[in-house]
């Protein structure tokens, strides 16, 4: 008889089970959450529509210890299921998104693919306001869009 193996402690079998356990996890830690998957699609694509040069972002993720910089999602990259974007780091959940921070120093980092683009943050901000209710944050060298807010353990 073969010897049954025990799975690894994150292995989902499926995306749905990775949903819930996200989910679960949201429930357990948030003390409120702010977007939606919809509100993270908008936002993603009316900040590419308005060609405001956001090229890289660092997103913290609900279930991932440290922030990621990453490229700034597409609207290609928001292919369904609806729940879901493409990132180089595989299918990411929107509602996953604990935060996301926008650059303020201008220059969108150059990575091996393109080089160093200027960022108007003045256009970037004013689509974010235009789309309503979004929780955004201006520190001094950033402006972060909250996904969920958990109090720090």
């Amino acid at each position: 008889m073969t010897e049954m193996r025990r799975k690894p402690k994150h292995y989902f079998p499926s995306l749905a089970d990775q949903m819930r356990a996200v989910n679960r996890l949201i429930r357990r830690t948030a003390s409120a959450s702010w977007m939606s998957d919809t509100k993270w699609r908008k936002l993603f694509v009316a900040l590419g529509e308005a060609d405001c040069g956001v090229e890289r972002c660092v997103m913290k993720f609900v279930d991932v210890e440290t922030p990621r910089t990453m490229n700034f999602p597409k609207e290609g990259d928001l292919w369904p299921p609806r729940p879901w974007i493409d990132s180089e780091f595989g299918p990411l959940e929107l509602r996953a998104i604990e935060w996301l921070d926008i650059p303020l120093d201008g220059v969108s980092p150059a990575s091996k693919d393109r080089p160093a683009t200027r960022i108007d943050i003045f256009k970037a901000k004013s689509v974010i306001e235009k789309l309503g209710q979004y929780p955004l944050i201006e520190m001094p060298d950033r402006i972060r869009i909250l996904g969920h807010s958990i109090p720090p353990p």
